[in-house]
């Protein structure tokens, strides 16, 4: 299982879409929970919607 993601000190939204992006995209099958939290991060706020998105046209 991958280590847990980072909290960073801003609250900008686009420093966790990467690094989800680059968990859920990185190579190797993400684990059950790494789906689960990823889940539950997009449910967490539409803006986590559309960070992610941006990180998928980048």
């Amino acid at each position: 299982m991958a280590p847990p993601i980072p909290r960073t000190a801003n609250d900008d939204h686009a420093d966790p879409a990467a690094l989800w992006f680059a968990r859920m995209n990185g190579g190797t099958t993400p684990s059950p929970q790494d789906e689960a939290g990823f889940r539950q991060w997009l449910d967490a706020d539409a803006s986590h919607i559309a960070a992610y998105r941006a990180c998928q046209q980048a």
